[in-house]
This record gives C-alpha cells, sequence and structure tokens, in this order.
C-alpha cells in the first residue's frame, strides 16, 4: 500500500508538470511568436514529462510485483530527476 501512494504521488508530481509544460507551450504557440516553441521546447516542456508519468504509472501498476529494493531505486531516480528537470524548467540560475 506505501509503494502505491509513492508512486502515486510520482504519477501527480509529473502530470501536473506535463499539464503546465503542454499550457505553456500551446500558449506560445497561440502567440505565434517566430521561432517559438522549438522542437527542443516540446520535447523539453512536454514529451518528457509525459514519458517520465508514463514510466511512473508503470511503477504504479507493477508495485505489488516488484521487488522493495527495485521499487525504490526506480522511484528514487524519478524523484533525483524532478530536481534537475525543474532547475531547468525554471530557467537555470
Amino acid at each position: 500500500m506505501k509503494r502505491r501512494i509513492a508512486a502515486s504521488l510520482t504519477v501527480l508530481s509529473w502530470g501536473l508538470l506535463t499539464y503546465i509544460g503542454a499550457t505553456l507551450i500551446s500558449g506560445v504557440a497561440h502567440r505565434h511568436v517566430p521561432g517559438y516553441p522549438n522542437a527542443g521546447q516540446w520535447h523539453y516542456y512536454v514529451y518528457f514529462p509525459v514519458i517520465m508519468a508514463i514510466a511512473s504509472v508503470c511503477l504504479l501498476l507493477l508495485a505489488r510485483r516488484l521487488s522493495v529494493t527495485l521499487f525504490v531505486t526506480i522511484w528514487i531516480l524519478q524523484l533525483l530527476l524532478v530536481l534537475p528537470f525543474l532547475f531547468w524548467y525554471g530557467g537555470g540560475v
């Protein structure tokens, strides 16, 4: 049960980041700013969080079948990826 709660929190966090990224990118696209959004921005703000959200959903679905060590390792890696992602998401320094 605790593993499912932990995996649910990562699903929610990556899902929220996906929603925010898609909203930001679509807002820029609607303004018709030349050169924006470019492919790199799509990859970073939308595709990467979607992939991480899908990985979190898989972790949630497989929570009972995975060993505790494997689950915790994957879950911690997902949490560690949030920090550098948010650092660059907000514009860096």
